[in-house]
């Protein structure tokens, strides 16, 4: 089992986002998260990417204890959220090398990975000057230099047009073939052609789809 959640909740203030919620994911399987806006998404996604800890509960991934273990946990957890986290006065190639450093990966397939996701290789227009789409490609080009076991995607679609749409699918499709994925959209029809589970929240809890 790659990761277990156990009882899990999660408040904020008196608001719970997550109200004992106990999950398995199992390696190499690509789980569709869906649920309205507040039933707790984007919450479950930060909690495995061990960057909020439970209120209550346990979360275990790769056998480790995401509160106290996270420091084993975290370089083998990809996030791609709404906040894309890139380094905005740096431009493209100099985020990938960057990125790549501090994760012990070669910088050398850098110039393959932006030609992948239709970034330029080569200018110093830093990334703060870019739109939200291209923003958006250079996250998934930082998915992958990292290259992590466990990916958690949140709207991975949005902010890209038709071709960037296209590119995203074919990422996930790739990604499948040795990563474990968690998939949260409002696009059900795509994601239940991409998923093989799926896992509907309602305030904070797991209800049938």
């Amino acid at each position: 089992m790659l990761a277990q959640l156990d009882k899990v909740s999660k408040r904020y203030g008196r608001q719970w986002a997550l109200n004992q919620l106990s999950l398995d994911i199992t390696a190499g399987e690509t789980l569709l998260l869906t649920g309205h806006n507040g039933a707790g998404k984007t919450t479950l996604l930060r909690l495995l990417a061990t960057v909020m800890r439970p209120t209550h509960g346990t979360i275990q991934i790769f056998g480790h204890d995401s509160k106290t273990d996270y420091a084993q946990i975290r370089p083998a957890i990809g996030l791609l959220s709404h906040q894309n986290h890139l380094y905005n006065q740096l431009n493209a190639f100099e985020n990938l090398e960057l990125v790549a450093k501090l994760s012990g990966k070669s910088t050398e397939n850098i110039p393959g990975f932006l030609e992948e996701v239709g970034l330029p290789v080569k200018g110093q227009k830093v990334v703060a000057q870019y739109s939200a789409g291209m923003k958006r490609r250079l996250a998934i080009a930082r998915m992958l230099v990292r290259q992590p076991k466990l990916i958690l995607l949140d709207e991975p679609f949005g902010q890209l047009d038709p071709g960037g749409v296209e590119m995203m699918e074919h990422f996930i499709q790739r990604w499948q073939e040795d990563t474990t994925l968690l998939i949260a959209t409002h696009d059900i029809d795509r994601g239940k052609k991409l998923c093989s589970r799926h896992l509907h929240l309602e305030k904070g809890q797991s209800v049938c789809p």
